[in-house]
């Protein structure tokens, strides 16, 4: 062969040879640079890639750290030669490198607002080598979440005011504080040795709750700042997980830092097989992560709702829980459903007995005295403390109200049977089987397994289910519409003015901002005592039961405890069949979550036995109320055994 020949082939493998030891042949060479060390976002970037790419991929680590000159020197030094794609971790970073890199593509990640941050022009299209994945939590989402487990009337936010994402998160804050009825004290940090100072200034102003945002300073300062929060009873709301499991905060809701990462990955695979970063859309997660710790909570005195639990148990990716002492608590209490329905419901009839005591201790107290008091007082300060602190959602008002109309509706055919097999003439026998006792079992199982979502939204169908009762039900046991009774309903009045308030927050300052103040306070003071109330009322009513109505009881007290959940599931899979409860969950944990509780409020009413009011008005009448003593008191004890089973299929079948 000729020598000449072989000269192109030998120099052209040896130029192949250079360039595949400069840009690494056997795999894909990446630069990682991070800002705070590697995080689970890493992970789920580095995992993704290394099973989609088809060969080696090398990562090179360069971590700057939370120093600013670090970093410019990182971005400086690097040898862009050797490597096929840039990784960034954060606002800071990715700004950093979208100034002075451009002639490689770049993924960013964790990147809260990359628009408004400057780092790309639009959502859909970079407009530059950039594209990447947002750790973005909508504002409304956060604050819903936080209305599941506290109230907030001011909330603390501190941040670094020259960084710009927090000035943005702030800023979003603010526009969204009217709609939650809650005033924004501003706590920048403007050095790290005025820490204590913007801690002082939180603690003096007597917040509710501290928000951080996914701030660098904040990260950097979280063990001067949580502990003593902490120690002051005030709720820590964070952007980022790890200040939950490490620092001691209260919760965080956000992007999922793993599957943030593995977004990322997709991207970056894309630009790999030849498409421009320009033309590939930044991206956010499809749902939302709520990190929780329960040590915490158990210290500042706060509950989480069990649909919160219960999602934790079933679903990992959706809400997770602290590490270590706090994992061990929640599972020690919260292992097993039955035992955390048994333990929902052992304070309401345990209060039922007392009552029932107390009637069997002094058969001569002036029952009607004490339901006049709950009737025009106590019932509708509690009305009105939980409805004028949260965001009134007509959809849901009209999902509530159906369903407790149409719970009344199914039930009035299987009472008139029964009503005709027994051969009772009064029509006060009705009462007792198709209304629900909404006013006193169900309240305290309703807080203590949903939270104050599902204290209101109990108290919203406790309203319906009074107002149908002082109206349709007068109109059963009379015989003619009684329409002006409504008018007379002192809880309607309550709850429209709770409405009010809560839809059209007055702004007021100074002195008469206490006042207000302390007159809601006093109302929430009464409210608080109008459960116990309603409770032992009604057991102290069971004393009027008789054994010669005794059986009439079993019959009717079964109706109503075994028929009323069964149509009440019903009820609730025809409000899905037509869309009316939707089963999406989507990007918002929070918003599936409170159809579900929704849904948990209207079978647990419907599990309950007859009302203490349908008796009241029975003796008022003079319709058979001795009857609806005795189906009064069947339902109740016979509810002892069925609401756990009820609340376990709520469990299985509504928060599964």
């Amino acid at each position: 062969m000729n020598k000449k020949a072989l000269i192109l082939p030998i120099i052209c493998l040896f130029i192949f040879g250079l360039f595949t030891v400069a840009r690494g042949d056997d795999g894909v060479n990446i630069a990682m640079i991070l800002w705070r060390g590697e995080t689970l976002a890493e992970k789920g970037f580095m995992d993704g890639l290394s099973k989609a790419a088809g060969s080696e991929v090398n990562f090179s680590i360069f971590d700057a750290k939370q120093d600013v000159n670090e970093l410019g020197r990182i971005i400086t030094g690097l040898d862009r030669s050797k490597y096929d794609l840039i990784y960034t971790f954060g606002t800071t970073v990715s700004k950093a490198v979208a100034q002075k890199i451009t002639e490689l593509p770049v993924i960013f990640n964790v990147v809260s607002r990359p628009v408004k941050s400057g780092i790309v022009k639009s959502w859909k299209g970079s407009g530059n080598n950039l594209t990447g994945v947002s750790g973005m939590a909508p504002m409304d989402s956060v604050f819903r979440t936080l209305s599941l487990i506290m109230q907030i009337k001011k909330l603390g936010f501190i941040y670094n005011a020259r960084e710009n994402n927090s000035v943005v998160q702030k800023e979003e804050i603010a526009q969204i504080k009217g709609k939650y009825g809650f005033r924004l004290v501003d706590a920048p940090i403007e050095s790290v040795d005025k820490i204590q100072a913007t801690l002082m200034k939180v603690i003096d102003a007597k917040v509710d709750a501290v928000m951080f945002p996914s701030d660098s300073m904040v990260m950097s300062n979280a063990d001067k700042l949580i502990p003593v929060l902490n120690k002051y009873k005030i709720p820590t709301i964070v952007a980022v997980p790890e200040l939950v499991n490490d620092n001691g905060a209260l919760l965080s809701l956000g992007a999922d830092y793993y599957r943030l990462g593995e977004l990322a990955a997709q991207s970056a695979i894309l630009i790999l097989k030849g498409q421009k970063p320009a033309d590939i859309p930044s991206k956010t997660v499809d749902n939302l992560t709520l990190t929780t710790n329960f040590k915490t909570a158990q210290k500042l005195g706060i509950t989480f709702p069990v649909q919160l639990i219960n999602n934790a148990s079933e679903d990992e990716t959706s809400v997770t829980m602290a590490k270590g002492e706090s994992k061990g608590l929640l599972h020690s209490l919260f292992s097993e459903k039955t035992f955390v329905v048994i333990r929902a419901i052992i304070p309401s009839f345990t209060i039922v007995f007392l009552g029932f005591l107390l009637g069997r201790v002094d058969r001569n107290m002036h029952q009607k005295t004490i339901s006049n008091l709950i009737y025009y007082v106590f019932s509708p300060c509690l009305i009105f403390s939980s409805l004028h602190k949260r965001v009134f959602d007509l959809r849901e008002f009209g999902v509530i109200a159906g369903a407790a109309t149409l719970l009344i509706v199914v039930m009035i055919p299987f009472a008139y049977a029964l009503k005709k097999k027994v051969r009772v003439k009064k029509n006060g026998y009705y009462l007792p089987i198709i209304f629900m006792s909404t006013g006193t079992i169900s309240l305290p199982i309703a807080l203590l397994l949903y939270g104050n979502e599902g204290l209101s939204k109990a108290i919203l169908f406790h309203m319906v289910n009074i107002i149908l009762l002082y109206s349709f039900g007068i109109f059963l046991v009379r015989g003619k519409a009684e329409f002006k009774q409504i008018l007379k309903i002192p809880s309607l009045y309550a709850a429209l003015l709770g409405i009010l308030v809560a839809t059209a927050p007055l702004n007021v300052s100074g002195d008469l901002r206490e006042f207000l103040w302390l007159i809601e306070k006093g109302v929430d003071l009464v409210g608080t005592g109008a459960i116990p109330l309603l409770i032992i009322s009604f057991g102290y009513s069971l004393n009027k039961t008789s054994l010669a109505d005794l059986k009439d009881g079993v019959f009717g007290g079964s109706l109503r405890i075994l028929m009323g959940p069964v149509f009440a599931f019903t009820i609730v899979y025809l409000f899905r069949k037509f869309g009316w409860m939707s089963m999406e969950r989507g990007y918002d944990l929070l918003g599936y979550l409170g159809l579900r509780t929704t849904e948990a409020i209207i079978v647990l009413n419907a599990a309950m036995p007859g009302p203490i009011m349908a008796y009241l008005l029975n003796v008022k009448f003079d319709s058979c109320p001795e009857k609806a003593a005795a189906m009064l008191f069947f339902g109740s004890i016979g509810g002892i055994l069925t609401i756990p089973i009820v609340l376990y299929l709520i469990n299985v079948f509504i928060f599964r």
